[in-house]
């Protein structure tokens, strides 16, 4: 079983991710919260990809509060 194989994909939009140092932030931000395996960043498409453990996605309330503090906001996509 691989990483992907127990867990669910949430898509949310981060309309001010600009940049490298930007996806950067927002990957750092994402991951730490509980449950999140891994975080995917790209402000080419303003899109942050979370995978998370399967029973343990994050809401958007929660996501919007791990961003609050590094000046992001997300849209769900």
């Amino acid at each position: 079983m691989g990483l992907f194989s127990r867990s669910e994909q949430i898509s949310v939009r981060i309309e001010n991710m600009n940049c490298g140092h930007c996806e950067s932030k927002v990957t750092k931000a994402l991951s730490a919260i509980p449950g999140v395996r891994k975080v995917e960043a790209s402000s080419a498409s303003k899109i942050a990809t979370i995978h998370a453990s399967k029973g343990q996605e994050p809401d958007h309330a929660t996501i919007a509060q791990a961003l609050e503090g590094s000046g992001y906001t997300a849209e769900p996509v």
